[in-house]
């Protein structure tokens, strides 16, 4: 049934790519025009980037760009840090975006079983697990008096009841109530919010649920959160990976407000939260490499196609690659090309991706047991691989972020300090705030504390230390 499947898949992408099409074409049109001719590329699902008008024939390649776009700017602050793999997890209005990322920049953690609205896409895109969860996720509660946090979302309009035309509490309400987000400097102060509507809003949540305001507002995030660790179980623990043994890198207008939190319940080395978390997709989509996947599907015993025989379909993938970004106008001698086998076991319907080398077969049992928990013994295993596909990867690597040793610890300097707010961490306390653009490296906040910034803010509870590494990031330690 997989050779249908695949087909079916290449069906299903090209009716998304010609139903995108003529909006993207023109949309790209129009903006080539304003910016008078000069050379536009877009992101790919992939975490690459495109030109434009590869972007507007297969609009199909560019649908998951802008969580693609966090998890190659959070890869890189945590490349920057000195760190290796990470989980990642991109807290905005409507959703949060989890995901996996090993750090070797090669593809083979590109999947191709993403949908959209229901149609498979025979494309390469980051492995990305997306919950409706974000600051604008609406509270309910249910007839039988449990509380719910989303998937529906206050969205821009009204928004959350804090902007002033809300009713129904959201999440972001919940921190405003409990004094996380400052009323007076939301958005750098550009967007007053009504904090006293967001109070009637919590009273009215709280007669329904029996409670205090201030207790139903901490049940929201604590709903919130466990939300968040399960989507993060589901990229590590459902993945064979100890999430004990990875960072956090926690990013969006929201990450900040639950990354010591999340890496706490979880056991987890620390959280990163990067300079200007709300804008890190943005960041990493400037800073992400040119990039063209190609492939050729297989479906056959792995035993049956030579090295020398995968070798030179690998080579021909290659030259399209090649081809295709040395007429974007990159140097030959610039372009690499990582060569990528998708391999599962004979009966199975899904596979997995190992780089091209010595033993494939053994590194496919070794990352299948990781993720799975089991694999064949040796004796059978060489003769129950299959070759599903040969992809190739082609890309010119960006500028690479500069790594550099942790700087010597610093105390806070009283320019940093911007007052002082009542906020609630298990209990109200007269909490620090300080402006993040004025923390200098090696700094280090002990909590509780505040830290804001334009684009976020950042919460270190009792018992966590801030320290500013390098690349001016947050590192959030229990």
């Amino acid at each position: 049934l997989l050779p249908a499947y695949r087909e079916y898949e290449r069906y299903s992408t090209a009716v998304l790519n010609a139903c995108v099409s003529p909006v993207m074409a023109a949309y790209l049109a129009r903006l080539d025009a304003e910016l008078g001719g000069a050379r536009v590329s877009l992101l790919q699902s992939s975490g690459g980037t495109i030109p434009a008008a590869a972007a507007a024939a297969e609009p199909a390649r560019v649908l998951f760009s802008g969580p693609a776009g966090g998890v190659v700017g959070a890869a890189r602050a945590a490349t920057e840090c000195g760190l290796g793999a990470i989980v990642t997890l991109d807290m905005g209005g409507t959703s949060t975006d989890v995901a996996f990322h090993e750090g070797d920049g090669h593809g083979a953690e590109a999947v191709s079983d993403a949908t959209v609205a229901g149609h498979p896409l025979a494309l390469p895109g980051l492995d990305l697990h997306t919950i409706g969860c974000g600051g604008g996720s609406v509270v309910t509660v249910d007839a039988g008096g449990v509380l719910h946090v989303g998937p529906e979302s206050a969205g821009a309009d009204p928004g959350p009841v804090a902007y002033g035309s809300g009713e129904q509490p959201t999440v972001t309400d919940a921190h405003v109530l409990l004094g996380h987000i400052a009323a007076e400097g939301f958005l750098g102060g550009e967007l007053p919010l009504d904090v006293d509507a967001v109070a009637r809003s919590f009273e009215r949540l709280g007669r329904s649920l029996g409670v205090r305001p201030v207790d139903a507002a901490q049940g929201v995030l604590d709903v919130a959160r466990a939300a968040m660790r399960r989507a993060l179980g589901v990229m590590t623990m459902q993945r064979g990976i100890d999430p004990g043994t990875l960072p956090l890198v926690a990013f969006g207008g929201g990450g900040g407000l639950h990354a010591a939190a999340l890496s706490s319940s979880l056991d987890m080395p620390g959280a990163l939260v990067p300079t200007l978390p709300g804008v890190l997709s943005a960041h990493g989509m400037a800073h992400a490499d040119a990039l063209r996947d190609h492939s050729r599907s297989m479906l056959a015993p792995l035993s049956s196609w030579k090295k020398g025989e995968r070798r030179a379909i690998a080579r021909e993938l290659a030259q399209q690659g090649k081809d295709e970004l040395r007429q974007a106008g990159f140097a030959a001698g610039a372009i690499q090309h990582h060569a990528i086998l998708e391999l599962r076991y004979r009966g199975q319907s899904f596979e997995l991706a190992v780089p091209e080398g010595v033993d494939p077969a053994g590194r496919f049992a070794e990352r299948h047991r990781t993720r799975y928990g089991w694999d064949l013994e040796e004796s059978s295993a060489a003769a129950e691989v299959e070759l599903v596909a040969i992809r190739v990867r082609s890309l010119v690597t960006a500028d690479a972020p500069r790594v550099g040793r942790n700087p010597r610890a610093r105390q806070v300097p009283d320019s940093a300090r911007v007052g002082r707010r009542r906020a609630w961490f298990g209990g109200w306390k007269n909490v620090q705030r300080f402006d993040r653009e004025r923390l200098p490296l090696g700094c280090v906040v002990e909590g509780p504390a505040i830290i804001e910034e334009f684009s976020g803010t950042t919460l270190v509870p009792p018992g966590c230390t801030a320290r500013v590494r390098q690349g001016r990031h947050l590192w959030l330690t229990s």
